[in-house]
């Protein structure tokens, strides 16, 4: 009898029993399903943001080496102009002596190339020619002047100045109307002869057009690809929360 009473007790309860733990893994089901859509969604929200700071903050790093790069070269060409156009460079280097068709010359590079300003250097750092002439006689105190430039190192310097500061307005920049400061380059070339330091060249080159024009095209650049890269995630996102939604719908039937 009472096994019999057990038995039939046992029918009653199961299909509730199974009922209740039917109905409780299925909520356990759409508590997992929220959260991990809600983590989903957050990882896009954090990749959009942060694609968003690369896009603002990565290419003027970018550009800036890139310029670097391509400035040095153009800094050698620029050395090689000066001193194999000088007909004695040893000499006009420590002494100062140029001849009016050096002059010339040197006078003239500014119009034919990207350099706006440049300076000659005796071995002391003293400036013994200048497309500034009140700058001759006055002298580099830098310390990297000693420590690098006179061991033969190139020294390159990338700065904020005002317009004003700027020699040849209308030939080295295009902004002529912005009265905001621009990004200058300074490079300073030791000038050897058979391994023996007999002098430098420092020129000035103002890199604000280029810098804005790689940016502006870097960032679309960069906005292009993180937008495709967004979308495909997002797609994607999107298609398993679908299939995961049928699965659930599927579970609670």
């Amino acid at each position: 009898m009472p096994l019999t009473l057990c038995k039939a007790l046992g029918q009653m309860l199961g299909p509730k029993v199974w009922e209740h733990m039917d109905m409780a893994l299925a909520e356990r089901g759409t508590i997992n399903h929220r959260l991990k859509w809600t983590g989903i969604t957050l990882l896009l929200i954090s990749l959009a943001i942060g694609a968003g700071w690369g896009v603002y903050r990565l290419p003027a790093p970018l550009v800036e080496r890139m310029l670097r790069t391509d400035i040095l070269k153009q800094s050698e060409l620029w050395k090689r102009r000066v001193v194999l156009h000088l007909e004695d460079p040893e000499t006009t280097l420590r002494t100062g002596h140029i001849d009016g068709h050096d002059a010339e010359f040197l006078t003239s590079m500014p119009e034919a190339s990207d350099v706006y300003r440049f300076r000659l250097f005796d071995t002391s750092g003293r400036v013994v020619w200048s497309t500034r002439q009140g700058e001759v006689g006055l002298r580099e105190d830098s310390a990297f002047f000693r420590a690098d430039v006179a061991r033969g190192m190139v020294y390159y310097l990338q700065e904020v100045v005002p317009l004003s500061e700027i020699d040849g307005l209308d030939l080295h920049t295009g902004n002529i109307q912005n009265s905001s400061a621009h990004h200058i380059v300074k490079v300073f070339m030791p000038v050897t002869k058979n391994g023996r330091f007999i002098g430098a060249i420092e020129f000035f080159t103002d890199i604000s057009d280029l810098r804005a024009t790689f940016i502006i095209r870097l960032r679309i650049s960069l906005i292009v690809l993180s937008g495709v890269a967004l979308l495909a995630l997002a797609m994607v996102s999107l298609v398993t929360y679908r299939t995961n939604r049928a699965q659930l719908r599927s579970l609670h039937k």
